[in-house]
């Protein structure tokens, strides 16, 4: 649990800590989706707006896997073998479908972006 809270504490002060304010709007919400292990191990989402700001990516803890695909093109995200609270960065524009799956009971991850 506490890996968990760190996990959230980083992203909030990954997200809060930009020196570009994030402006939402109904046209541009914030999109994403959050998958937890064994609650709600898979998410899914559809990227309906370009991603111009600098808040975006994955954050998890634990074993997990983001695939995001973009045509025919996709790209996959593995957590590190140790399973220690990481972040990264994606690329996730207009049109993609991004999967989040956690693999092991409590792998936590979050994907998406605010712009």
């Amino acid at each position: 649990m506490r890996k968990v809270l760190g996990l959230i504490a980083a992203f909030s002060l990954l997200a809060g800590g930009t020196t570009q304010a994030a402006v939402v709007t109904p046209e541009k919400a914030t999109e994403g989706c959050f998958a937890s292990n064994p609650a709600q191990s898979t998410c899914t989402y559809k990227v309906t707006h370009d991603n111009d700001s600098p808040v975006a990516g994955i954050g998890g803890v634990g074993s997990w896997v983001v695939t995001v695909k973009i045509g025919k093109k996709t790209t996959t995200v593995k957590s590190p073998s140790t399973g220690e609270p990481t972040s990264a960065s994606v690329d996730l524009p207009k049109g993609a479908k991004v999967t989040a799956k956690a693999l092991s009971p409590g792998s936590t991850l979050i994907v998406g972006h605010a712009d």
